[in-house]
């Protein structure tokens, strides 16, 4: 199992709370270099066994706003993905979109090149909070984006909503989940990250985060609300109908090897016990080393025994599927609950084990950077 990233770090604007690399949309020959270098990168990038020895099982546009690609361009880097890494026959080709970005035909289009999963940028369906936010799209826009994407084919659709944004009760944007029914949700409690505009109005006075309680009660009304709908809450802030979580960024949870390509992105080698590499936070440069066949990317993390051991533990209990004694055996050798007897006794009744699996419940993951803590020291 392999995953493949491309990293499209372009936008239309910039939303108040995003601390995410992404740049101005620029002129359309300055993106088409961009796509053309991810193409070559593609083909020259020296890779390890761990992501050749089998066709990619995934694989994820991601940004940015990737749904801004053209479709000339999104075949592009789709046939360079494919010829150099092959594709698995039940391939999940996944693709952030923005509402407001793409027509019925783009869709339309997507859908017949071989994209099978959209994960829609929404955020919230109020009018007043999206802008508050930044976003360049209302809520009218979003529904019909949604509408239009199941018109064109696409039966597997996640939505990336918010929680924890003042003035924006949960219970009327559960109703539009109800009306959509999407397959998939992530649901991410809004944090005012530093450098943001957000903070900046938050410094001011002009903007206050919800109280910690507040928070705490919607994360539990959605966990709540969409257990009861037939969502399996899977992950910190994801759910999906069965049979479809997102398996790209299952993987991630899984610790499996994966390539990022593009500015700021991160790739994962399964390689001893695992190495981390990474593209700078730069476009330009991205493609200038391309184009001079310079490798962009760079290693910035080599680990030990302990620390696969450590970071394995931690994605895991991200998860319901949470630590899995027999496979932490098969894969370190060593006893979880020995090797991390302290931090067990640590969670206390917060980490459950069930038939040979150690888990966190729901309401517990609110605790997640507090419990986790001494599993990392």
């Amino acid at each position: 199992m392999a995953g493949l990233y491309l990293h499209l770090p372009f936008c239309r604007s910039k939303c108040h709370y995003c601390d995410f690399y992404s740049r101005p949309l620029p002129a359309p020959q300055a993106l088409q270099r961009y796509v053309t270098a991810l193409c070559r990168d593609l083909q020259t990038a020296s890779l390890p066994p761990s992501l050749t020895a089998l066709p990619l099982t995934s694989l994820f546009f991601g940004g940015g706003t990737p749904s801004l690609l053209t479709l000339a361009q999104l075949e592009q880097l789709l046939t360079a993905s494919r010829a150099r890494l092959g594709w698995a026959d039940d391939i999940e080709i996944s693709l952030e979109v923005n509402p407001a970005t793409v027509d019925d035909a783009w869709l339309r289009g997507a859908r017949r090149l071989g994209l099978n999963r959209l994960s829609v940028g929404v955020q919230c369906f109020d009018d007043t909070v999206l802008q508050r936010l930044g976003r360049c799209h209302d809520g009218a826009a979003a529904v019909a984006l949604v509408q239009a994407a199941r018109q064109a084919g696409f039966d597997n659709i996640g939505l990336d909503l918010m929680f924890a944004v003042p003035g924006l009760p949960p219970h009327g944007q559960l109703e539009w989940v109800k009306r959509l029914a999407p397959e998939h949700l992530s649901l991410y409690g809004l944090t005012i990250e530093p450098g943001t505009p957000l903070a900046h109005e938050a410094a001011a006075g002009r903007f206050t985060a919800v109280a910690e309680e507040d928070y705490c009660a919607q994360y539990l009304f959605w966990h709540e609300q969409l257990s009861a709908l037939g969502y399996d809450h899977y992950e910190i802030a994801n759910y999906a109908r069965p049979g479809h979580v997102c398996r790209h960024n299952l993987a991630y949870w899984q610790r499996r090897p994966y390539l990022g390509l593009g500015a700021g992105a991160h790739s994962f080698f399964a390689e001893d016990q695992g190495q981390r590499w990474a593209a700078d936070d730069d476009w330009h440069g991205y493609c200038r080393a391309i184009e001079t066949g310079i490798a962009p990317r760079h290693l910035i993390e080599t680990f030990s025994a302990d620390q696969a051991r450590s970071e394995w533990v931690y994605l895991r209990l991200r998860t319901a599927a949470g630590v899995d004694e027999v496979e932490f055996r098969q894969l370190f050798g060593a006893d979880f609950a020995s090797c991390f007897a302290a931090a067990v006794q640590f969670c206390g009744s917060r980490l459950q084990r069930q038939q040979g699996v150690w888990r966190m419940a729901a309401p517990d993951w609110l605790l997640f950077d507090h419990l986790i803590s001494p599993f990392l020291s």
